[in-house]
């Protein structure tokens, strides 16, 4: 199975390593959940906008393919 493209561009540019301070270490820990002191699991602040869009690509592509409009 193929990597995101960014595990691919931080394993040829830095192999193994991931200095603590970089780009890739400072999305992977905002990409990262952590729990509340409740319990309840903390969302990205970028989960919803990124999932409505996905949401309205992917109506536009099938409604593309479905004849919905041309």
């Amino acid at each position: 199975m193929k990597g995101s493209y960014a595990a691919q561009y931080q394993s040829r540019r830095y192999g193994g390593y991931v200095p603590p301070q970089s780009t890739f270490s400072k999305f992977q820990a905002h990409g990262a959940t952590d729990d509340g002191e409740d319990g309840d699991e903390i969302k990205s602040i970028f989960a919803n906008p990124v999932s409505f869009m996905a949401s309205i690509g992917m109506m536009f592509v099938l409604g593309r393919e479905w004849g919905w409009w041309y």
